[in-house]
């Protein structure tokens, strides 16, 4: 939608085109071999290709920044609070169901973001239009057999975040700055919450939690395209529930 006129839009939607899907991303340090805008581009990314692959879908302008005070300690990382992440939300998802969009699928590509998006989701629930929040996209399919991100492999800069962005904006992966980070073998007594009430750099001075120097092109795309089917699988799943829903009350 971004790149589209309200002429194109409009026509988009008169076709048929009534579901609308928000990327949530963040800008935040992804070590030294990522940009600060990984989030935001795989926001980019995963929602256009979900609005792609539904055909009946169109994909809003991302919301950025996020929530990451645990990424404060790194130059150029830019955080919102709860509260002012959550009012964005909120407004973006009335000025879509204003226009008339009937599903309104929220995608999240920063984890730090998630506990926000589905407490604000959760107050929609008597609205009229379908609001389907969509907070972890790595349980949507899995690295070569194992979880997206596993607590051996790490969450953040890892092997498969920096392999989703060899796929889709391989010229922005620094492959030669690209270095090993924190992962639970190495301390396996610290869990992940420890980094988010403390800061990342407390269990990793280079910003990275997993090994991103085993990074493919093939895994990104390999691991994106079982992610987007298993996305656009749960959004057909939750219209179908939300209608039967709907025709038993009417």
């Amino acid at each position: 939608m971004e790149n589209m006129s309200w002429v194109e839009i409009d026509k988009a939607m008169k076709a048929g085109k009534k579901t609308v899907v928000i990327g949530v991303g963040a800008i935040e340090q992804h070590g030294p071999g990522l940009p600060i805008c990984v989030d935001d581009a795989l926001a980019v990314a995963v929602s256009c290709e979900v609005a792609a692959a539904l055909g009946d879908a169109l994909a809003a302008p991302s919301i950025r920044p996020g929530y990451s005070p645990h990424h404060m300690c790194f130059p150029g990382t830019v955080t919102l609070s709860h509260e002012t992440l959550s009012m964005v939300m909120r407004d973006y998802i009335n000025s879509y169901a204003a226009q008339g969009f009937e599903t309104i699928v929220v995608i999240c590509t920063h984890g730090g973001n998630a506990s926000t998006a589905m407490l604000t989701c959760q107050d929609f629930y008597k609205e009229d239009f379908t609001l389907i929040p969509i907070c972890h996209i790595d349980l949507y399919g899995s690295c070569d057999g194992f979880p997206y991100f596993s607590k051996e492999e790490g969450a953040h800069a890892n092997e498969l975040e920096t392999s989703w962005m060899m796929h889709w904006y391989p010229e922005l992966v620094k492959t030669e700055a690209t270095e090993r980070g924190y992962t639970t073998v190495d301390l396996p007594v610290i869990d992940d919450s420890i980094a988010m009430m403390h800061g990342i750099d407390f269990v990793s001075p280079n910003g990275c939690v997993g090994d991103p120097t085993k990074a493919t092109a093939d895994l990104g795309k390999r691991s994106a395209d079982e992610m987007i089917e298993g996305i656009c699988k749960e959004i057909r799943a939750y219209q179908k529930l939300i209608k039967e829903y709907k025709e038993k009350k009417e």
